[in-house]
């Protein structure tokens, strides 16, 4: 730019369409002026494949704790980037026997889910680290952990019984 030019210089702008084809080419650039030998100069035009965007995964709450018998419920975030838009499956890794996961919806090209775990009355209380993986054709697994905290079920046809505060002073005569 500008195509003919009396100046010593001048800029060629390419721009590469959706269906170019990726790779090298050689490109050739001629220059004519009146009275003058052609001139030519060459260098390479390399085409690459057109980013597809990517995507991340975040679970919340960082810790959820569930009592033993009962359900629990994480978030699912998705945040996608550069234009994804594919579908993302997620699956849940690393339970402990006796707990079952289930995300709704499984497989989604939104930007949220809800993982639902069912703890049996029989997993053991204590504090696991589970992993959420995204998958999508043509990424990289994505993946997010949180710290699934079994707690303790009162006893069952019985009552618990606590003092809150666990301290207490009362002056005499007050």
């Amino acid at each position: 730019n500008p195509a003919s030019t009396t100046g010593p210089t001048s800029t060629l702008t390419l721009t590469a369409a959706a269906n170019a084809t990726v790779g090298n080419a050689t490109v050739t650039v001629r220059g004519t002026a009146t009275g003058q030998t052609d001139k030519t100069t060459t260098f390479t035009l390399t085409v690459t494949a057109a980013s597809a965007g990517t995507y991340t995964v975040a679970v919340t709450p960082a810790t959820l704790s569930v009592q033993q018998g009962a359900n629990g419920t994480a978030n699912i975030a998705l945040t996608r980037t550069g234009g994804f838009a594919g579908s993302v499956a997620l699956t849940v890794e690393g339970l402990p026997n006796g707990v079952a996961g289930t995300f709704n919806p499984a497989n989604t090209t939104a930007d949220a889910s809800v993982l639902t775990l069912a703890v049996g009355a029989a997993v053991p209380a204590g504090n696991t680290t589970v992993t959420v993986r995204g998958t999508a054709a043509g990424q990289a697994d994505k993946t997010a952990t949180f710290v699934l905290a079994v707690t303790a079920a009162p006893p069952a046809g019985g009552y618990t019984l606590a003092a809150s505060p666990a301290a207490l002073t009362v002056a005499q005569n007050a």
